[in-house]
Parts: C-alpha cells; structure tokens; sequence
C-alpha cells in the first residue's frame, strides 16, 4: 500500500468497504490484481466492478507494458475481468515465477495444481495482454477503414448506374416516341 499499489475503498462515513492490490511478477513481464475482497454490507452494489476496474486502471499506469492476470474459481470476478477485457488462457501463458506459484501452496487445490504439473487446476486462469489488444485495435480500426472504402466503391458504383439508367431511360423514350405514331400516347410507365 506504501508503494501505491492497491486500492481501498472507504463509504463516505470512513467505514472499509473494499480492496484489491497488484502483484508484480517475472520482472514486470506480469501483472496480477489480488486479494479483490468487498465488506459483506456493500456487496451487490457493483463496488468489486468499481474496485476491480480501478486498479485494473491503475495496473495499466504504472505497468504499461506488462501483461496482466488473474486466477479465479469466482464466476462474479470471471465475468468482471471478461468486462475489463481479459480472456481465458492456459496456465502455460501465465508468469512462471516460482514465487507466484509459491503463492498457491495455501489453496485447498494445491494437490491438483501439483499433480497436474501447473498445467491446470480448478482457478480459471485470465489475461489482459497489451501487445494482443494492440493487434486487436489495429486490426479493428484497418477493417473500418477498409469498411469505408468499400462503401465508397459501392456508392460510386450505384452513382454510375443511376446516370447509366438516365441515359437508358432518356433512350427508351426517344424509342417509345420513335415507335408510336405522332398523338399516340404510350402506356403508363413509359
């Protein structure tokens, strides 16, 4: 907390409502937002949303580079960190500092975790990767423009075929008037 590194929430009366701290792994190569924990009296009010985020924020900041993670057997912090952009990914993708995983001695699952040979375990492993959302930013932003153009093809394509009508048009009169005699007055739509 010296260091700047979590967030705490307060309710504006000063009583303790949340919080949730970064964890730096491989060198800064990772990232993990831990110990995400909400005052039972102010669960259900989006405040693990609002704290996640916010130190999602701040992980972002202070980390810029690093890819960031999370292990969690909780469906409400799965879906959090998908809304904050994060997707699930092997263990294998994950920090493979020993002191992280050092970390996972106290979980009642460290057996399966050990026996599976840190490949999986029961926590659902998720990433947020710089380098990924780039690709997919410049990736979106290359199909837009690609979108425009393309629309921009099409209305010129159907600018031509409206004066190649005209003129079709202006032809199939001067035929219907060439074609009837002088007075006789062609069907409608011509």
């Amino acid at each position: 907390m010296e260091e700047g590194k979590a967030v705490i929430a307060l309710h504006k009366d000063g009583r303790w409502a949340g919080f949730c701290y970064i964890e730096t792994w491989s060198h800064g190569d990772y990232v993990a937002n831990s110990g995400l924990i909400v005052n039972p009296v102010f669960r259900k009010e989006g405040l693990a949303k609002a704290i996640k985020k916010e130190v999602f924020e701040l992980s972002r900041e202070r980390y810029p580079k690093a890819k960031i993670f999370g292990l969690t057997t909780g469906l409400a912090v799965m879906k959090i960190n998908s809304d904050l952009g994060y997707e699930p990914v092997t263990y294998g993708e994950l920090t493979q500092d020993e002191e992280f995983w050092k970390g996972c001695q106290s979980c009642v699952n460290f057996d399966i975790l050990t026996a599976k040979e840190r490949k999986n375990c029961m926590c659902t492993a998720m990433l947020w990767d710089p380098v990924e959302k780039e690709r997919e930013l410049k990736e979106k932003i290359q199909r837009k423009a690609e979108a425009k153009l393309r629309l921009n093809r099409i209305a010129k394509k159907q600018s031509l075929l409206k004066r190649i009508e005209a003129k079709l048009w202006k032809s199939t009169k001067k035929m219907v008037t060439f074609v009837f005699p002088v007075g006789v007055k062609p069907a409608k739509g011509f």
